[in-house]
């Protein structure tokens, strides 16, 4: 009897140490399965960015949620409208008052840092340069930071998703 108490005590004990262990295993194979989930993302350029907040430099957050916006990635080419809050050092008569963007990008790089993947492109229309730079950071969150030669550098965060139809338009 004192030896089942003893077993009993025993596999009590050890039963959190090993179902602690077996969460860890499973919380570190979802984050390796969810990093390889945006690396296929990022390389195939099949997936849509949708910001949920704005962070215009110098200035406080603003909420997106009623303001459609998104930079979608199809193939070589990137569409891109996305409304801007800050500054405009030089604006043209022509301003729309946003990123509205859409073509193929000048430059397009992909690099891995950690746990994150970071898509960098430019694109430019006849009024002004733009850098962007894309960090995915989970597999549906994101952050994108806009720069252009006219206006002040802002941040978006907000969520990626794969896109529903590839012949869908933006």
């Amino acid at each position: 009897m004192m030896k089942t108490k003893t077993l009993a005590i025993l596999l009590f004990c050890a039963l959190p140490v090993f179902s602690q262990n077996t969460r860890k295993q499973e919380r570190l194979a979802r984050r390796a399965a969810d990093f390889l989930v945006m690396k296929e993302q990022a390389a195939g350029r099949n997936f849509e960015f949708v910001a949920d907040q704005a962070l215009p430099s110098g200035g406080s957050s603003v909420d997106l949620f009623s303001n459609p916006n998104h930079v979608t990635f199809r193939g070589d080419s990137v569409f891109c409208d996305l409304p801007f809050f800050g500054r405009a050092y030089q604006v043209d008569f022509r301003f729309q008052g946003g990123f509205h963007l859409a073509g193929i990008p000048n430059e397009y790089t992909v690099t891995e840092k950690g746990k994150s993947i970071r898509i960098h492109f430019r694109m430019k229309d006849e009024f002004d340069n733009y850098s962007f730079n894309l960090t995915l950071t989970g597999p549906e969150s994101a952050t994108l930071t806009v720069s252009s030669n006219h206006r002040s550098t802002i941040s978006y965060w907000g969520t990626i998703r794969k896109n529903e139809s590839e012949n869908a338009k933006p």
